[in-house]
């Protein structure tokens, strides 16, 4: 008896899972200089949604298309751009204790591929 009530809580804290419905943080390389981002998740299972938009107001962006599987995370954004044509930013990278995410960013602008690493944090 004591060997299943074991058994049952070991299983119990593998379902408990971080998760990363939150607000975050990170700073994004641009040609202007470094832009504070704020990001807003919502996981629901392995579907994330959410926004993110610059730290102190602006637009903000709707994640149009985000998962995670296991602890790799996957997100897409795209924004219109003033100057016309369309960014579309793909986000990659580990979450760690649903706390921090390590990773890379691309960016495809008018038609080069632009990547930087990605390092955002849980608020």
């Amino acid at each position: 008896m004591r060997i299943l009530i074991l058994l049952l809580a070991l299983a119990g804290l593998g379902l408990a899972q971080d998760t990363v419905t939150g607000d975050w943080t990170f700073i994004l390389p641009t040609p202007q200089g470094d832009m504070n981002v704020e990001m807003t998740l919502k996981q629901e299972g392995s579907a994330i949604t959410g926004e993110m938009g610059v730290a102190g107001g602006g637009p903000k962006y709707a994640i149009a298309k985000g998962a995670l599987s296991g602890d790799k995370i996957t997100l897409t954004v795209k924004r219109e751009r003033q100057s016309g044509g369309a960014m579309t930013y793909e986000f990659a990278g580990d979450v760690t204790g649903g706390k921090s995410i390590k990773g890379k960013m691309s960016a495809n602008v008018d038609g080069q591929v632009v990547e930087h690493p990605w390092n955002a944090t849980k608020k």
